[in-house]
């Protein structure tokens, strides 16, 4: 069986113009864990230097193969949700149809491949953004506040799917309340 590797904050300094987010000491070395804090206590900024996607001072420690989920979605517009997936797969070495089909089934798209996505609701955005964070085969996924905007049922059918990949690594910043008794999992506060 996968055994979750460890990930270790031991020092982490990101400046801004008018902040500065220091962390130090975290470990993330459950399966699902849920990073909450105060807005600006850094929990985004965090989840980026981890994806390696901004510049930071500091020591992180983990596995790079990660897939990062970005809080605001920004998705083409003018184009279907069909034609948006078939672009994905382009971009990835192994083309993977039938996960696209088992996401877009699981978070209830499947009916709505065929419209363009400036008309898709808020939710069904975060749903096309965490699908195509899901689609990557990573040990590590980095949701950045992955419940904003979705029904009950999504929140259920995602903390499912996370519970069914125990081979994964799932770390989730989240401003809303979310009853951490839904899954077992860890939980850092910032």
């Amino acid at each position: 069986m996968f055994t979750i590797q460890e990930c270790k904050v031991n020092s982490f300094v990101k400046r801004y113009k008018n902040h500065e987010v220091v962390l130090n000491g975290l470990t993330f070395d459950q399966q699902i864990t849920i990073i909450k804090g105060e807005n600006g206590s850094g929990k985004s900024t965090l989840l980026k230097a981890m994806a390696e996607l901004i510049r930071y001072d500091g020591d992180i420690v983990m596995n790079k193969s990660v897939s990062y989920m970005h809080e605001h979605t920004t998705l083409p517009s003018d184009i279907t949700l069909q034609v948006f997936f078939d672009g994905l797969l382009g971009l990835q070495k192994k083309q993977n149809k039938e996960k696209i089909v088992e996401l877009c089934t699981l978070f209830q798209l499947l009916d709505k491949l065929e419209e363009p996505i400036n008309a898709l609701s808020k939710g069904m955005k975060t749903k096309v953004n965490l699908i195509q964070c899901l689609l990557e085969e990573k040990a590590i996924y980095l949701l950045d506040e992955p419940f904003n905007g979705l029904d009950e049922q999504s929140v259920y059918e995602l903390t499912n799917y996370m519970k069914q990949h125990q081979n994964k690594m799932f770390i989730i910043t989240s401003h809303i309340f979310f009853d951490t008794s839904m899954i077992e999992c860890g939980v850092v506060y910032l």
